[in-house]
């Protein structure tokens, strides 16, 4: 089924990036990434429509991987000025073909689904947890909701913590025009 939406130019209202780098990667990244956040739109609808379950699969047919993956780190560095201090962080974002600038071991970013209507974007914070086996946690997080789905950014994530939802921080390493088009499942927790 065809999905309408109407587009705000706006964004989230917030002016972050230069002129030059906001014009730049939106035109590299959002294309890939609104597609993306269509399809799963669509898919999240079909799989609420068959009954509640703690997971869904996903069949995608074509995604662009890289350059979905870059406009969510945007929206974090738009959020977070001091990623852009980064200067691996930033040569990655602004070169479209860069594969190599992201130091995935100090970002990891998952994927949840996100329901209802409410929005949350939430700078960088630190999510302390306590455990009898693990003690405690200071997790630093940074998180970005628009239903359908919702972001979550970790830096340097703790041993131990398992966050909620699908890890996608390996699709920063797929080539900028590579398109997946074989149908593969994922599963992205609830």
């Amino acid at each position: 089924p065809n999905v309408w939406v109407k587009i705000y130019q706006q964004g989230t209202g917030g002016y972050y990036l230069c002129r030059k780098c906001n014009e730049i990667t939106g035109a590299w990244y959002v294309p890939a990434y609104l597609d993306f956040i269509y399809g799963m739109y669509s898919a999240i609808k079909r799989a609420d429509s068959d009954g509640e379950a703690p997971y869904i699969q996903i069949k995608a047919s074509s995604i662009q991987p890289l350059p979905i993956f870059k406009e969510i780190m945007v929206m974090f560095c738009d959020i977070n000025h001091n990623f852009f201090e980064d200067d691996n962080l930033r040569t990655f974002l602004l070169n479209k073909d860069n594969i190599d600038g992201f130091d995935k071991n100090k970002y990891r970013v998952f994927c949840y689904v996100a329901k209802g209507d409410l929005c949350r974007i939430n700078g960088l914070s630190v999510l302390i947890l306590s455990s009898r086996d693990k003690g405690v946690l200071a997790v630093p997080i940074s998180e970005i909701s628009f239903p359908p789905l919702g972001f979550a950014l970790y830096i340097n994530m703790p041993d131990g913590y398992e966050p909620k939802g699908c890890e996608i921080t390996q699709m920063s390493g797929f080539h900028y025009n590579l398109e997946i088009i074989e149908q593969k499942q994922k599963s992205i927790k609830q």
